[in-house]
């Protein structure tokens, strides 16, 4: 729900009702922080690397870990167009993957319901994507759970396809807001600290790897193409 409220901004969503003038006042500045910034782009940019990815690959599987309400697909031609051959949205909260299906209908978007431990067990085994992709999991890993899943969600990838993983860059501007008065305490990360990730992958097997941030500067991506 709170990225609902972060990404209604754009949506042109009301204020809560009910809310105070002084909860309006606060509701106004945190929803334009840096880092609601850095969340309104990071979905944008999902969606629009999805559009890209129809132009390249003929009907791609994708596989969204940690989907929550999947809320890029709103801003997806790719998918309104029904151009995606297999979507499927992964998350551990059963209301998060109901409110996909009923927000979806007519899509064909499989919900997967496993946690991360089902991930770093290998308990699952979804298939083979050309996209694979995590947006607000990583903020929550500790580096070696973060390293081995890595690794795990690589090894399902096809032949040139992509894994992007997502995590706030440490000192953006909110952070203390976000951990006093919302006990919102998360994993930053900084360029080497996200690269060291992808450590557990053979060189051999890797095409091409980038790292990059999206354009508000808050939130960096980490891009590994499988040859």
């Amino acid at each position: 729900m709170l990225l609902d409220l972060i990404y209604g901004r754009e949506e042109r969503w009301s204020v809560p009702e009910g809310t105070t003038e002084l909860g309006k006042r606060i509701f106004d500045y945190t929803t334009r922080s840096d880092a609601c910034e850095g969340v309104r782009a990071r979905r944008g940019f999902i969606a629009h690397l999805i559009d890209r990815l129809v132009e390249e690959v003929p009907r791609p599987q994708l596989l969204s870990v940690a989907a929550g309400h999947l809320r890029e697909v709103l801003l997806c031609g790719a998918v309104k167009r029904r151009k995606i051959g297999r979507y499927v949205a992964l998350d551990w909260d059963r209301e998060s993957l109901e409110e996909i299906n009923r927000c979806n209908q007519g899509y064909d978007i499989e919900t997967l319901h496993a946690t991360i431990r089902h991930l770093l067990a290998e308990k699952i085994h979804p298939g083979e994507f050309d996209l694979i992709y995590s947006t607000g999991m990583y903020d929550y890993l500790q580096h070696a759970a973060g390293q081995r899943l890595t690794w795990i969600l690589f090894r399902m990838l096809r032949p040139r396809g992509r894994l992007l993983l997502a995590n706030f860059l440490p000192g953006i501007l909110g952070i203390g807001y976000m951990e006093t008065f919302m006990d919102w305490k998360l994993v930053y990360r900084t360029r080497r600290e996200l690269l060291d990730l992808s450590m557990n992958i053979p060189q051999r097997e890797i095409r091409d790897i980038k790292i990059f941030a999206e354009e508000n500067q808050n939130i960096l991506f980490l891009e590994i193409t499988k040859r």
